[in-house]
């Protein structure tokens, strides 16, 4: 009875304090003040919760937003910070204080234009306030306009000589001045003024670091922790220092200091899950994430973190899983979207990561990552051009990226154009000339370009840095087997395939070492070796090229067989398949290889090319016309898809405007391919752009001067020019080419002509 009295007891206070709370206000105030508590405790999360409440009840407080900005911001995300200091300001345009924290939110983000925009409005409405001027230098500085930052934070020191934040600015933008001198001075002035400047003490001691002077550098920071024993910012800055000076217990130590000062804060716990993976330990840094994302599931960087340590273990399924669930959980965060297509790429959805990079940059532009990733996105989709541009956009926002101008280089340099792919490699090669892969393509263009002793030169290079990569080991075979240095040849394939058993690649060089010495029954008995130590679709499909150059066509159908058993997700074997059958005239086997594969690569425009060539070949020039058009409504710069449909159209007579437009992207994509400057020609004729026509012929005359039709087009061109005689010697080397050619009612015409 007694317990029942209690539980009466306990609900007519809860029933009276919720009475007592009942107005909107109070039930405001309430919420106010447990996200108060929560923030002193360091539960930001929930801290956000209380908060959002509370807005709902009052959606036109700026002070609740300023506050709800803050919690975002200890919860690192960063750019619903940003959104609520904006609201902030809207409520309350006067709030110099929450359009200052704006605005340091857009500079760390690298949108600098924002940030100085935010500095000026402030100082329009209080001239010379100290912070509003450090942002605005700050900002300055970022633009490379260090003189007027200068001059700026000088004049505020003038004003406020005891100002601590402005010295510290000022001694910043010295430093970024180079100098040194300076820099230390003005920091040392702030220590002066406050020997227990923590900020001071950091900056001084990164100029030590600078200047090889670690053990100044940990005095300095030893210091800052003497005189703030309960700061988990001092600490924080100790275990970063010890973490670069490679003492991990001391990190360590320091990072646990600074979790039980911040009372287990989810920022704190995750830098301590972040340094230990970083050291080796990804399971018990695993094991802080997963305790962070049940204690505080809106924290987002330690889920990031538990996603991108299973896919870096290999474990891509259930990164892809994580990835998913947390994307509908925040489908505007910018971060998951990214984490997500890199995923997505990694298992060649490319389709999916595209929308998801698309989105990312929407959410927020500007992300480093997100044109490189978009530029490995339209590689797979088979868009070059637009890969291109994604690239170079990645280059003109963050300058001296070497990974990014090395992709660039290897895209141009599939397309068609060493030159500029070269250019492109030696920056990339000078700014991180560590980097093995800049190398490696460097010495590519200049091969393409036949510059051979300089693209060994650059390989060798490349094999120094990364002795353990084969790819180096390749390229020099290829270079040795082209020179007939068989034996330097096979060595440099053996060490190959020593450092990858059973890569494709390598066991292709040593089969082609063999074939180049005459000896086909060798190089077919490796790869079958090969393939029976451990076999593999790749390895099938070498196999099954060395027998249709045999022209053992069933062993080579077989052969590939085997490979789409075990890939049948890979495009290549249905690629092969569809060529063998289309070599031995089955045109219905290769269209049904190409269906067969457009059903697992439905976004694959090569595959709708491809149906589309065997379409034309069969004379439904309408479908192969369909085919074309999908394929272009998936790539619209691709090369063939264009030149086709132009061939189609022109050979048809109509839209020809179309037909030029066609023509022409094929010839901005395929500019070295003397068969699509044909094809415009072809539609300059049909247009009566006659000499147009003959700009692109002469030079594809001269590029093939055995193909009878570019000598035909040449003629017909010249003739409709009113270059007569000029029109007759380019036919007489069409039908010496090709005697048929003379009965064709256009060659009649001009031998008529006199």
């Amino acid at each position: 009875m007694k317990r029942h009295l209690l539980f009466l007891a306990a609900a007519a206070v809860l029933l009276t304090a919720a009475a007592g709370c009942s107005s909107p206000a109070q039930r405001e105030a309430h919420f106010r003040a447990q996200a108060r508590a929560d923030m002193r405790s360091g539960r930001y999360a929930a801290a956000v919760i209380e908060l959002r409440n509370a807005l709902r009840i009052a959606p036109q407080s700026a002070a609740l937003h300023v506050r709800l900005a803050r919690a975002y911001a200890r919860e690192e995300q960063f750019g619903l910070a940003l959104r609520e200091y904006r609201q902030a300001v809207q409520l309350r345009p006067a709030d110099a204080a929450a359009r200052l924290a704006a605005g340091r939110i857009e500079l760390a983000a690298g949108q600098t234009a924002k940030a100085q925009a935010d500095a000026q409005a402030v100082l329009a409405q209080h001239p010379g306030d100290g912070n509003a001027t450090i942002l605005l230098a700050a900002a300055l500085a970022r633009q490379g306009k260090a003189p007027e930052a200068r001059k700026l934070l000088r004049a505020l020191v003038a004003r406020q000589p005891r100002f601590q934040p402005g010295l510290l600015a000022l001694g910043a933008v010295e430093l970024a001045g180079g100098d040194s001198a300076g820099a230390r001075a003005t920091w040392n002035q702030v220590l002066a003024i406050n020997s227990g400047s923590l900020e001071a003490r950091r900056e001084l001691a990164g100029l030590d670091l600078s200047e090889h002077h670690p053990g100044a550098a940990e005095r300095e920071l030893l210091a800052a922790v003497q005189a703030h024993p309960r700061s988990a910012q001092a600490r924080g800055t100790l275990a970063m220092f010890y973490a670069e000076q490679h003492h991990p217990r001391r990190a360590e130590a320091a990072l646990r200091a600074v979790v039980r000062l911040e009372h287990g804060a989810p920022a704190a716990r995750f830098a301590l899950a972040r340094f230990l993976e970083s050291q080796g330990h990804p399971q018990q840094a695993k094991a802080i994430d997963a305790a962070l994302a049940h204690a505080a599931p809106n924290f987002l960087p330690a889920r990031l973190q538990r996603i991108e340590i299973d896919f870096a273990q290999g474990r891509t399924a259930r990164a892809r899983s994580l990835a998913d669930a947390l994307a509908q959980e925040h489908p505007h965060q910018a971060a998951v979207r990214l984490l997500r297509a890199r995923i997505e790429l990694a298992l060649g959805q490319s389709q999916a990561a595209l929308q998801d990079l698309t989105a990312a940059h929407q959410l927020n532009s500007g992300l480093p990552a997100v044109d490189d990733l978009l530029g490995q996105a339209y590689t797979q989709l088979h868009q070059p051009m637009k890969a291109v541009a994604s690239y170079q956009r990645s280059l003109r926002a963050h300058p001296r990226d070497a990974l990014a101008a090395a992709a660039l280089a290897r895209l141009l340099l599939a397309q068609g154009h060493p030159n500029q792919a070269l250019d492109y490699a030696t920056q990339a090669s000078a700014w991180q000339p560590q980097f093995a892969g800049t190398w490696l393509v460097r010495g590519d263009a200049e091969a393409q370009l036949h510059q051979n002793f300089a693209a060994t030169k650059d390989w060798r290079q490349a094999e120094q840095l990364a002795p353990r990569l084969p790819q180096p080991y390749l390229r020099l075979g290829g270079a040795y087997l082209r020179g007939r240095d068989y034996p330097a040849a096979e060595q440099q394939f053996q060490q190959a395939l020593r450092l990858a058993p059973g890569d494709p690649a390598a066991v292709a060089g040593l089969a082609n070492v063999q074939l180049a010495q005459g000896h086909p029954g060798a190089a077919l008995q490796l790869v079958r070796g090969q393939v029976r130590r451990q076999e593999t679709a790749p390895l099938d499909e070498l196999l099954a090229s060395l027998y249709a150059r045999q022209h053992r066509t069933e062993d080579a159908e077989q052969t590939l067989q085997r490979a789409v058993r075990l890939s049948p997700a890979s495009l290549t074997p249905y690629l092969l398949l569809a060529s063998l059958y289309a070599q031995d005239h089955k045109l219905s086997a290769a269209e049904a290889e190409y269906a067969a594969a457009l059903r697992r690569h439905p976004h694959n425009a090569g595959l709708w090319t491809m149906l589309g060539m065997i379409a034309e070949q069969n004379g439904d020039e309408a479908q192969a016309q369909r085919d074309y058009r999908r394929a272009l409504a998936i790539a619209p710069d691709s090369g063939v898809a264009n030149n086709n449909l132009a061939y189609l159209y022109a050979k048809q007579g109509r839209d020809l405007p179309q037909a030029m437009v066609l023509a022409q992207r094929a010839l901005h994509a395929l500019p070295n391919v003397p068969t699509v400057a044909d094809t415009l020609a072809t539609v300059y004729l049909k247009m009566h752009l006659n000499a147009s026509a003959i700009a692109l012929l002469r030079p594809a005359v001269e590029q093939q001067p055995q193909n009878a039709m570019f000598h035909f087009h040449l003629a017909e061109a010249l003739f409709a020019d009113g270059h007569k005689r000029e029109a007759r010697v380019a036919l007489s080397a069409a039908v010496r080419l090709n005697a048929a050619l003379r009965q064709r009612p256009e060659a009649q015409r001009i031998l008529a002509a006199h």
